[in-house]
This record gives C-alpha cells, sequence and structure tokens, in this order.
C-alpha cells in the first residue's frame, strides 16, 4: 500500500481530493461539484450538508482503500465564509454566500456601534483591522448581521467556524479558529495590536472557537496499524497557495496569483496599510504563524475576458484566437508608439486603484488585425496591474512568479517583464499550488524544490531591453 497524504481543497467551483506521496507528487486527484442552493432569503448559496455528506464518504473510502494508506489529511477552502454550529454539533444555518447583501442600515448601525464604542470613525476601524468595507465579505459582518436581524438562529449557535477549520472538525470534532481564516479581511482582528478587535467581545467572542496552536493533532483511525493519522486545522485557500514559495532560496519575492480577479501577494512587506491602500483595494492577509502579507487586487480577468471577445467579434475571428497568439515584439512596439489609442476599462467599476468605468469604450477601429489589438490590450492590463502591484511593492523585491491562467499566456508575460523592468519575471506552472501549500503546512516543510515536486519555472528576463513606460 502507498502511504499518503490527503487533501481536501474546497473551491466555489470544485471540490477536489488530492492525494499526496510523500515528496508531495499528486498521485491522485477526485474532482466534485454541486448544484447551488438557496438560503431562507432566496439568496444562492453552498449545500454545506451535501459537501459535508461528500467529505464524509470519501474519507471513509480512504480509510478502507487496499491501494492507499493515509498517514495525515488537510483542508484548504475559501475564506469569508462561517458554518455555524448547534448544540448538537451540526449547521443551523445555510453557508450563506459571501456576495449575499447586507441591508443598509444594519451595515450603518455597526459603524455607529464602532464610534460609539472604540471611538474609531469607519476609515480608523478600516486602518486598524485592514478590512474595507465589503459586505458580507467581511465575515465578522456576518456575525454581527444574524445577531440583528435573526436573532432565534442567534440564539441556536454555539460556535461559528471558517469553513477551513469546519472541514477539519468533520474529522476530528474539534473546534478551533486559525490565523490564516482570522485575518482574511473579516474585520474581526486589529492587525496593530495583534489580537481581537475590541468590538469582538461577549457574546461574539463565544461563539468564537479559541486559534489553534500548532498544525493539527493526531487521531486513531488507521484501520490497518491502528497508527495515528494526523489531521491538519485547515487553511485559507490563498494562504496556502503562497506556501510553496515560501522557500529560503527566495530571499523576497510577490506572488502575482491570476484568474477573473489578480492578487498580488507580499509577505516581505509588514509595513502598515495607508488609508490610499485601503482605498484603492489593497488589504492584508495572516500566514499560518500570525505574520502579515500586504496584497493588493484587480479584476484583471474578467477585464481582459471582455475586451478579449469584443477583439474577436470587431475582426470577426474565433472567440479564442488568442490562444494561438505568439507575442511579438515588433507589432507590440508598433502598438507602444506608433498607435495613438485611450484605453477604456469596462469590467472594473472601481476596484482596485481605477476610478468608475468611462461612458466610452476602447476604440479598435485604429488596430489593422487582432494580433496588433491584443497585444495593444495585453499591455494595457500590464500597465494597470503595474499600479497595482506597486501598491504593495518594496524596492528589494527582484523576483515576481506568476501563477493561474496569466501564467501561460506568452504574451502576457513577456510583456509583463518589459515592464517590471531589470527585475526576473517567473511564470510558475505548479499543479494544484493550494492542496500543496496545505501539505507542505502540515509536515513542516518551507517551500519547494524544482527537483523535488513537478515545479517548472519559465524565467522572461527583458532588462536588457528598452523599459515599457
Amino acid at each position: 500500500m502507498k502511504e499518503v497524504t490527503a487533501i481536501f481543497d474546497v473551491g466555489k467551483t470544485n471540490k477536489k481530493l488530492l492525494l499526496f506521496d510523500a515528496d508531495g507528487i499528486a498521485l491522485k486527484e477526485k474532482l466534485k461539484q454541486f448544484r447551488l442552493i438557496k438560503d431562507e432569503d432566496g439568496f444562492p448559496c453552498e449545500n454545506i450538508n451535501a459537501i459535508t455528506k461528500w467529505l464524509k464518504l470519501e474519507w471513509s473510502k480512504l480509510l478502507k482503500s487496499e491501494e492507499f494508506l493515509v498517514s495525515a489529511v488537510n483542508f484548504t477552502a475559501y475564506g469569508a465564509s462561517f458554518v455555524h454550529l448547534g448544540k448538537n454539533g451540526k449547521p443551523v444555518a445555510p453557508l450563506y454566500d459571501y456576495l449575499k447583501p447586507i441591508p443598509e442600515e444594519i451595515t450603518k448601525k455597526f459603524y455607529s456601534e464602532i464610534r460609539e464604542k472604540l471611538g474609531q470613525n469607519s476609515k480608523e476601524f478600516t486602518e486598524a483591522t485592514c478590512s474595507p468595507k465589503l459586505g458580507m465579505l467581511n465575515s465578522g459582518m456576518q456575525l454581527y448581521w444574524i445577531k440583528k436581524c435573526k436573532p432565534t438562529l442567534w440564539a441556536k449557535i454555539e460556535h461559528s467556524l471558517h469553513l477551513p477549520q469546519y472541514l477539519s472538525y468533520i474529522i476530528t470534532g474539534k473546534r478551533v479558529s486559525d490565523y490564516t481564516s482570522i485575518g482574511c479581511h473579516t474585520a474581526l482582528w486589529n492587525f496593530k495590536k495583534f489580537q481581537y478587535s475590541s468590538w469582538v467581545t461577549g457574546d461574539i467572542l463565544d461563539k468564537l472557537a479559541p486559534i489553534a496552536t500548532g498544525r493539527g493533532m493526531e487521531i486513531n483511525k488507521n484501520q490497518y496499524n491502528k497508527t495515528p493519522i494526523k489531521v491538519g486545522f485547515g487553511l485559507h485557500d490563498s494562504s496556502a497557495a503562497l506556501i510553496p514559495y515560501l522557500h529560503p532560496s527566495y530571499s523576497s519575492f510577490i506572488l502575482i496569483s491570476t484568474g477573473t480577479w489578480s492578487i498580488q501577494l507580499n509577505p516581505f512587506n509588514n509595513t502598515p496599510l495607508t488609508s490610499k491602500q485601503l482605498q484603492d483595494d489593497s488589504l492584508c492577509y495572516l500566514q499560518t504563524d500570525g505574520t502579515q502579507v500586504k496584497a493588493s487586487r484587480l479584476l484583471l480577468g474578467k477585464e481582459h475576458d471582455y475586451q478579449t471577445n469584443r477583439i474577436a467579434h470587431f475582426f470577426n475571428v474565433a472567440p479564442d484566437f488568442n490562444t494561438v497568439l505568439d507575442f511579438n515584439e515588433t507589432i507590440f512596439w508598433k502598438v507602444r508608439t506608433k498607435i495613438k489609442t485611450i484605453f477604456y476599462p469596462a469590467c472594473m467599476k472601481g476596484t482596485g486603484p481605477f476610478p468608475k468605468p468611462s461612458s466610452q469604450e476602447w476604440d479598435l477601429s485604429v488596430f489593422q488585425n487582432e494580433s496588433e489589438a491584443y497585444h495593444s490590450l495585453i499591455a494595457e492590463l500590464v500597465l494597470m496591474l503595474k499600479v497595482s502591484i506597486q501598491l504593495v511593492d518594496v524596492p528589494r523585491v527582484k523576483t515576481f512568479f506568476v501563477n493561474g491562467g496569466f501564467a501561460k499566456n506568452k504574451i502576457f508575460m513577456n510583456v509583463l517583464a518589459y515592464s517590471l523592468y531589470q527585475k526576473k519575471v517567473v511564470a510558475s506552472h505548479l499543479p494544484q499550488s493550494t492542496a500543496l501549500g496545505a501539505f507542505l503546512h502540515l509536515h513542516k516543510r518551507q517551500g519547494v524544490k524544482g527537483d523535488d515536486f513537478d515545479l517548472h519555472f519559465k524565467v522572461y528576463d527583458c532588462s536588457s531591453n528598452k523599459k515599457l513606460k
């Protein structure tokens, strides 16, 4: 039998079970998707009972497997989501979606009480908790909302666990909180004092489980040789995805995690967030040991997809035309120096350091073909990304890792290398980095080595070329 570590990786769309060998190589992956249901207010949400049943079933199968011997298990999941447990230890409420709106009067009442109790205005509170006003994305606001709007439900709740810790609880029965979940724009944590914010007292604090110490616990579950299985307490997915890069050989870096959102993570910048940074969509996260990670975000992928569809329609080409394009330096410098155009973002809606979108649309008629238009699009997006990067940057950072969808885009990677002049820009093709981070944390390993894991770096170095302005 092959000894493995199991990782349950619960994303918004895909729920995965991965099995890693002792070297961190993924041997098997199982994927599951669930249909959304609706909460009592009619808003779409995840089916927490179905997720619970799935995890228990897969765990039971693993323990009975004649192919794999489970020695450890950990969990990672998206943040800003609470599972509310009753006295019987089972969920008593839906897994409310973090996009569910909170009534404006409740938000106003919350910040009015903050001013009264803490003597802080909303700006000062936001700076202390590193949590811009994001509604239910501030998961602490969910507790406040339930307390004020759903008193009957509030009375039933014994503990509220963030989703990653709930997944661990299913197996261990141990209720804990952890830094990575508490520290992701929850409005619960005072980053300046390194403790819960002063509003988290009384019955609200009572609903929160103790903060976990260590990396997990042991349970005697292995039916073959009765040896203990090490069980982690679960990690917030963004924090888990950062762990594979935290290797001593990387003295400083910024991780650009791309997708619909581009999240820029700098674990080497501990300076306090300024009001301007918070206004421009910068945040702070906590790592597993409670240390701070500065982050900024930008709705890069959504803007890219919208404008790419416009280009395809305008030039009457296939919607995926960009996937067969390669970086062309001649075209790139032509669109940057000879073609006059103003780029008008359509999807940013004030996200990141950018104002509200213009009523005007980006003019595509100045380009001769789809390749010119796409090179220009990427150049514009990279310049916007650079502004977002500068919110978390420090001068000594010389390496930029890019993972996610844009890491596979050669045009994007080359243009980014031009933009980050005299820096090392690295496309990271690290499969399942979030699950791998949960694996590494559980086994007390720091980062990955290329010769130990299926990690492939491609370096884009344009330091000898002209700087993109």
